[in-house]
């Protein structure tokens, strides 16, 4: 059985404290694309959220956000960008450069009238894509195993 990662534990916890809140009258953030886990192309990526405002938040201009993007949970600590709308669902397209075969999280932050609510999530880029070589077997040898041959 495959265990969960304890960074994967984490984001369950926040995600289900998130809508806890919703229920006692907070504002909810929803991190919707890219999904947790998911696999992007790369090397750019579009991030989308929703909020589910409550009673303070009158207006989706009360509320501005900011965002953020890092390799590791701890150095989500400098928004790479602060930002508003008229909707309380937004879409951040981010021009990256994003690493290959590489993990990010993400966070968002949405500064509300009464106080902040914040949800963080994960995504993976695709591996780089390249020619196929063979490793193993060399040209011309013979007599290997299956389980031998090695690709690049």
């Amino acid at each position: 059985m495959r265990r969960m990662p304890r960074w994967s534990l984490l984001l369950l916890v926040v995600s289900v404290l998130a809508f806890a809140g919703a229920a006692w009258g907070l504002s909810a953030l929803a991190l919707t694309e890219p999904g947790e886990g998911s696999v992007v192309p790369g090397p750019e990526v579009t991030f989308k959220w929703a909020l589910t405002p409550s009673e303070d938040v009158t207006a989706p201009g009360d509320v501005y956000y900011d965002l953020f993007i890092a390799k590791t949970l701890s150095g989500l600590t400098s928004p790479i960008a602060s930002v508003s709308a008229d909707t309380y669902t937004f879409e951040y397209p981010y021009a990256g450069p994003l690493d290959p075969s590489s993990t990010y999280f993400w966070k968002v932050v949405a500064h509300t009238p009464s106080g902040d609510v914040g949800a963080t999530s994960f995504f993976m880029t695709e591996d780089e894509v390249g020619e196929l070589a063979l490793l193993n077997p060399t040209s011309g040898q013979t007599g290997v195993a299956p389980q031998d041959v090695e690709f690049r």
